[in-house]
């Protein structure tokens, strides 16, 4: 049985733990790549998401984009830079509808800046931005929905991608 994904689960566990008091958050996990040429374990800093799903209307005004704050960005970017680490930056497009990256989308999606697609960031994004929370993200690069055949790229057996993940999100939200 997968575990619990999604804007609405994470969002909402986001916000309840603002209720506890957490004030700094970083996010890591896995998206789909929008082009093949992204390999996998790519790490993808998160500037913004595309809203494709409900729940962060909830939570913010309509918009097509919630971008990332700034300052997170630059400390996230510097602390990469300063470790020699290897990332891109840019757009993930949140949908809280799997499998139905079509080809049609991904390329509206493509065009709108979107490097990965994922379920959760514009709602976790939101919870943030309404409760005044420092957040930041990054991402792993997993499968690949790039084309009409589905690639799984056994992302979900990138163990040593994962684990490295979470220390570096470990020690980077103390430089929030």
């Amino acid at each position: 049985m997968p575990g619990i994904i999604g804007g609405p689960a994470t969002g909402g566990y986001l916000d309840e733990l603002s209720g506890y008091g957490i004030k700094k958050v970083i996010f890591c996990g896995g998206g789909g790549v929008l082009s093949k040429e992204i390999e996998t374990g790519k790490l993808l800093l998160v500037t913004g998401a595309i809203r494709d799903e409900g729940f962060s209307y909830h939570y913010l005004k309509p918009s097509r984009i919630v971008y990332s704050s700034k300052p997170i960005l630059k400390t996230m970017e510097n602390y990469l830079d300063e470790k020699g680490i290897s990332y891109l930056k840019g757009l993930v497009w949140t949908t809280d509808c799997y499998y139905r990256e079509t080809k049609g989308l991904v390329e509206r999606r493509k065009k709108e800046g979107a490097l990965m697609v994922e379920m959760e960031q514009s709602a976790c994004l939101a919870v943030a931005k309404f409760r005044h929370l420092s957040y930041g993200a990054i991402l792993y690069a997993g499968d690949d929905v790039s084309s009409d055949i589905y690639d799984k790229r056994d992302w979900r057996k990138k163990g040593s991608v994962r684990y490295e993940l979470v220390l570096l999100c470990k020690n980077l939200v103390l430089k929030f």
